[in-house]
């Protein structure tokens, strides 16, 4: 899948690690052609499927189409990290790829921890999207990254945090939380607005003034 070369300054495109054939992308970066416009935003989410500096998937298009027509917000660059960097378009199967020694598998996410923090410390806005564990995956290793995740959000209290609110399709529903209130991953359904959010002493992930 192509970026939409009207959308997106092409080679502004980055990734980390900028390695061919890396199975692993701690990141994202991508530029919008919108010349007014100035801010920084972080997206998180789960995993990523199979973007890089060359080729698009369907949520980085979903991600792009929504900065892209969002007008409050005054997007320009778009950072896009993971709880794990592990490409995987099947997230199912995600626990395969964590089978590594604790030596390269710490290695792994402590540098993803780092791009995380410091793109979040650098951004005007955060958005999550990682959705709900998958199935057959260690929920404590996922819940782990989540808290991470949160407690650096909370550390940049001043910026506003989000959800998506998405077009399920194949639950015939509107929603940016999950049944297990994680944010809602955009891989479900098309991005039809916004929903901010802040992380309480629980680190809860509540609506501000908004039912969900």
């Amino acid at each position: 899948m192509e970026y939409k070369k009207y959308q997106v300054d092409i080679d502004s495109i980055k990734v980390q690690p900028d390695i061919e054939d890396c199975n692993v992308r701690s990141l994202l970066q991508v530029s919008l052609n919108k010349i007014s416009s100035s801010k920084n935003v972080t997206v998180i989410m789960m995993n990523p499927s199979k973007a890089n500096q060359n080729y698009s998937d369907q949520t980085i298009n979903r991600i792009i189409d929504f900065f892209y027509n969002e007008q409050t917000l005054d997007v320009k660059n778009i950072d896009v990290v993971n709880l794990f960097s592990f490409y995987n378009p099947k997230s199912i199967t995600l626990h395969e790829n964590i089978k590594l020694s604790e030596e390269e598998l710490n290695c792994i996410v402590q540098n993803n921890q780092k791009v995380i923090g410091s793109s979040i410390k650098n951004s005007d806005y955060v958005f999550l999207g990682w959705g709900n564990s998958p199935e057959g995956f260690y929920e404590t290793a996922f819940y782990s990254q989540v808290l991470y995740v949160l407690t650096e959000v909370k550390r940049y209290k001043e910026k506003k945090t989000f959800v998506f609110k998405i077009d399920n399709k194949r639950a015939n529903s509107q929603e940016s939380l999950t049944k297990s209130k994680n944010p809602v991953h955009p891989i479900n359904g098309p991005i039809l607005d916004k929903i901010e959010v802040k992380i309480d002493f629980m680190y809860r992930i509540l609506p501000i003034n908004t039912e969900i």
